[in-house]
């Protein structure tokens, strides 16, 4: 999967944008598991309602690998909140 040049903003009371992705530009490796990590609010489940095509980005867009295309839907899930087994970071 690749991200090319990703953007989703919402708009503030003043009408002003808030960017949640900014022009992302990334591709993940073809096989194998990816683990999104962050602080509170900075975009984590956004990105993954773009990746399941609940919300369209304003900019930019989701390119599947070849294979992902001739697949059956892909159901998306991601824990909300913090899952304290793990503290504050991922064991390396």
């Amino acid at each position: 999967m690749k991200f090319q040049n990703l953007s989703l903003y919402y708009r503030l009371p003043n009408q002003k944008k808030k960017y949640i992705l900014n022009r992302l530009n990334y591709q993940f490796p073809d096989l194998g598991m990816v683990v999104i990590t962050g602080d509170s609010g900075i975009g984590k489940s956004s990105l993954l309602k773009v990746i399941a095509k609940l919300i369209q980005p304003q900019r930019g867009r989701v390119i599947l690998p070849a294979f992902a295309k001739s697949m059956p839907p892909v159901y998306i899930g991601y824990p909300i909140g913090n899952d304290s087994r793990w503290g504050t970071e991922l064991p390396t």
